[in-house]
């Protein structure tokens, strides 16, 4: 053996005995899944999925884009707050503090949905095609025209809705999940009860009460790996995720110490 080569040899043994004792340092497993946290440490409170990354809701409530240019991972935009967010289609939509439902489009000043103040909103779906729908009154609604539409789907309390091209998906505060489709609405098989849910490209992804990830594939429910979050001057911990959000390609996490984290699926 060379001495380049041994010297290689050498220095790799060193890493790899360094990041065993080091708690900042791991070597990550190529064929799992993975959570990777997103730059900048974000403290966020909503988070959603944007087909260019991810729109988020800050802990001081404004609203951020990310990722942003270098240096500022996570960069201001529209100059509002809120307090729930959701984008899809170019369309960025959130409800204000003071309870109007706000939407961007590309290359329009931000418009507040007249009369959305007296709906009460307390989270929004935007769908692939910019279709809007909100949870209000414990129900779920679309909007069309800037007014509620009837009510999606009926039989118990509204917690969330997420659109998914002809399907959209409202999850209940008793955990049970219902897709309405071409005006029917039919009960979703989850064997758990559901906190939060995404969908996207006929991909559904769930977070159940205990914060632990699922997602549905080939018509199974697969458990996908905590988050592990490394830091150089602490012990590796595992959050909890509380949301999801998702495009066609790309899942994202929220967990609940408000850091914003990417599935890595090499699946």
């Amino acid at each position: 053996m060379g001495a380049f080569a041994l010297r290689s040899v050498v220095v790799a043994f060193l890493a790899t005995a360094a990041c065993w004792a080091l708690p900042g340092c791991r070597i990550a497993d190529p064929t799992v899944p993975e959570w990777v946290e997103a730059h900048g440490r974000g403290q966020i409170i909503a988070l959603s999925a944007d087909a260019e990354g991810a729109i988020a809701v800050g802990s001081n409530r404004r609203i951020y884009i990310y990722p942003g240019p270098f240096m500022q991972p996570w960069q201001e935009r529209f100059n509002q707050e809120a307090i729930a967010i959701a984008a899809g289609g170019g369309v960025v939509a959130w409800v204000a503090p003071d309870g109007p439902v706000r939407v961007a489009l590309p290359n329009l000043p931000v418009r507040e949905l007249p009369g959305s103040r007296e709906w009460h909103a307390t989270a929004l779906g935007v769908g692939a095609d910019g279709g809007l729908f909100v949870v209000a009154a414990g129900r779920a609604w679309g909007v069309v025209a800037d007014t509620l539409s009837e009510p999606l789907c009926d039989g118990g309390v509204a917690a969330g809705v997420a659109p998914d091209g002809a399907s959209v998906y409202v999850w209940r505060v008793d955990g049970s999940v219902v897709a309405r489709t071409a005006g029917q609405c039919q009960p979703v098989s989850v064997p758990f009860p559901v906190a939060n849910l995404a969908a996207s490209g006929g991909q559904l992804a769930v977070v159940d009460r205990r914060g632990q990830v699922w997602r549905r594939h080939a018509g199974t429910w697969q458990a996908l790996p905590r988050p592990r979050i490394y830091r150089p001057d602490q012990f590796p911990y595992e959050p909890a995720i509380q949301t999801v959000s998702m495009t066609p390609t790309v899942l994202w996490g929220r967990t609940d110490d408000g850091l914003a984290l990417i599935l890595s699926d090499p699946t």
